[in-house]
């Protein structure tokens, strides 16, 4: 037997629990503290991944990830970029952000680069 812990309230009041040993949403043991880890594919665990350190200040992606970005963690502050025909835009990611389904949104299909900051 486990212990539960309360994660969350549906809209109807119905609790949802998890092991209390369960990793909080978002948490990625793999994904180290003061990184940003994008994947190829969705959920974290397909396809290929690439760490990016913000102190490294502004980067290209790697071939496989331009315009393919399909999910990622943070566990830092960044800046994703696209450079489109409308120009550049950028999204400001923080510390504790993540998508599963990033690429199936419009900005994961046509990311290009990643910086410190916007």
């Amino acid at each position: 037997m486990f212990a539960l812990t309360l994660t969350g309230l549906s809209m109807t009041g119905i609790a949802f629990a998890a092991p209390a040993s369960a990793s909080l949403a978002g948490e990625d043991p793999y994904c180290k503290a003061g990184y940003i880890c994008l994947y190829s594919g969705e959920s974290f665990n397909s396809g290929q991944r690439w760490d990016y350190d913000p102190n490294s200040g502004y980067q290209d992606l790697p071939d496989y990830l331009h315009d393919n970005v399909n999910s990622f963690k943070s566990r830092a502050k960044g800046c994703f970029i696209a450079y489109t025909d409308n120009g550049k835009e950028t999204r400001v990611v923080n510390d504790g952000d993540y998508q599963s389904v990033y690429g199936r949104g419009r900005f994961g299909s046509i990311m290009d680069a990643v910086a410190g900051s916007c």
